[in-house]
């Protein structure tokens, strides 16, 4: 049972950086005016002390790779609670430009 409420607070936790790094970033202005949309998927590790460690996009149009970079590094660090990493962990996530 404790393992499992660890699994649930790290998901909340990733879930929660995602949000965060989706609200820090931005539509690039030649994506806009080009019409353009996409998804980036990133990797990147974060320490059990909520740094960001690395990171490294797998793909998606190159277009948005400078606002995904600059959106994890305003992310982070990112407060975490004690004990609910107790090593490095590496996540994979995709980050959605969609023109409203």
């Amino acid at each position: 049972l404790k393992e499992l409420e660890s699994i649930r607070k790290k998901e909340i936790y990733l879930k929660n950086i995602k949000e965060k790094i989706d609200k820090n970033k931005s539509y690039p202005r030649i994506a806009r005016r080009g019409n353009i949309e996409g998804n980036v998927k990133v990797s990147f590790t974060v320490s059990p002390k909520g740094e960001l460690l690395s990171y490294k996009i797998i793909n998606g149009k190159k277009v948005f790779h400078k606002s995904i970079v600059k959106a994890l590094k305003k992310s982070f660090p990112f407060p975490i609670d004690k004990g609910i990493l107790t090593s490095n962990l590496t996540v994979k996530i995709e980050i959605v430009y969609i023109l409203i």
